[in-house]
């Protein structure tokens, strides 16, 4: 991956590149890896939540979207959207 600051986007050749805590995700293939190129393993809708999120960084994406956009058509409870989070945010080895 290439460097830059968290949250900074770079063109690659399979598309837009977001830096995020020492991973680096490539939105339109869909893949997330740390920089030492070693796979990050999500959950499909844990990787939605993060690409969506990464769509639109710096933007805040409110609740009601993530749940329209991740799970459509489908009733979930707030827990399904925190613990989701909490994968993510534990996958990139985020403490803050």
């Amino acid at each position: 991956p290439a460097p830059g600051p968290v949250g900074a986007r770079v063109a690659v050749g399979r598309g837009d590149l977001l830096r995020l805590s020492g991973c680096a995700a490539v939105l339109q293939a869909r893949d997330l890896c740390r920089v030492d190129d070693r796979a990050v393993e999500l959950r499909p809708k844990a990787l939605d939540v993060l690409l969506l999120l990464a769509a639109h960084a710096g933007r805040v994406v409110d609740k009601a979207t993530l749940m329209e956009r991740v799970w459509p058509g489908v009733v979930v409870g707030d827990d399904s959207l925190t613990q989701t989070v909490v994968e993510i945010r534990r996958a990139l080895d985020d403490r803050d």
